[in-house]
């Protein structure tokens, strides 16, 4: 029978949808960077993306310095992934996904995020 110690975590990706939501990549970078620095500090790419492009593109990908964390905000969704980086790593996953829930919670509240359900 298996137990928890022969398992080991690679990722854990916590999302949320918000289609309808009042994306805007201007206002999404500095949620992170501000609300986060010690977990998101490091803009991979931030910019608009032509006409038709799937909303569930992200517009916004922020990661950690030491590349655990990541964040990818599109108008359709957002992502927070933790990755493992060497063999001994680890996170506590209840206390993960908590912070995981404070942070889209507070992502939803500065963009006014009434999303339609």
């Amino acid at each position: 029978m298996p137990v928890p110690k022969d398992f080991r975590q690679y990722v854990i990706q916590a999302s949320i949808h918000t289609r309808g939501l009042n994306f805007q990549t201007g206002r999404v970078l500095p949620i992170f960077l501000a609300g986060w620095p010690e977990k998101f500090s490091t803009v991979i790419y931030a910019g608009d993306l032509p006409f038709g492009v799937p909303p569930e593109v992200a517009r916004v990908v922020i990661q950690s310095a030491d590349s655990h964390y990541r964040v990818n905000a599109a108008p359709a969704c957002a992502d927070i992934i933790w990755e493992s980086q060497q063999e001994d790593d680890h996170v506590d996953v209840i206390q993960h996904l908590d912070w995981c829930c404070d942070v889209f919670s507070r992502y939803l509240e500065k963009l006014a995020g009434a999303v339609p359900r």
